[in-house]
């Protein structure tokens, strides 16, 4: 059955419901085919969840884009608005980076001023 054909109603004469399971990257990805989705600096700014930040990087796929760049920005993403700190561990379980990786973007972000680190916990948080 092509999708313009009309759908036939069952015995009650509703039509039948039709369920398509999709993951959150498939979402996230017809969303903004839409025009529907939030730039990347609006969701920055307001923080993301953990557990969206790997399918979020991995949904620019736009070879014209800085993969680096986009990671750096999803590491500063991670962290708390509310002040909260984290360590490198934390850190790259939060955004699927290895930890070495992780420890290099956070010292750039430390270097230009955007993330602090408390001398004594070894933790980070976002500079005020």
């Amino acid at each position: 059955m092509a999708l313009s054909d009309p759908v036939p109603a069952d015995a009650d004469g509703a039509s039948p419901t039709v369920s398509i399971e999709l993951s959150k990257l498939q979402v996230d990805r017809i969303v903004r085919a839409a025009g529907g989705e939030e730039s990347l600096s609006a969701l920055l700014r307001r923080g993301l969840p953990p557990s969206e930040l790997p399918d979020r990087l991995a949904a620019f796929s736009d070879r014209r884009l800085s993969r680096s760049l986009l990671a750096g920005l999803v590491l500063y993403a991670s962290f708390p608005r509310d002040g909260g700190s984290l360590g490198i561990k934390d850190l790259a379980r939060r955004t699927g980076m290895n930890p070495g990786t992780t420890h290099r973007y956070v010292t750039t972000l430390v270097e230009v001023g955007l993330l602090e680190r408390h001398p004594k916990s070894r933790l980070y948080r976002l500079a005020p």
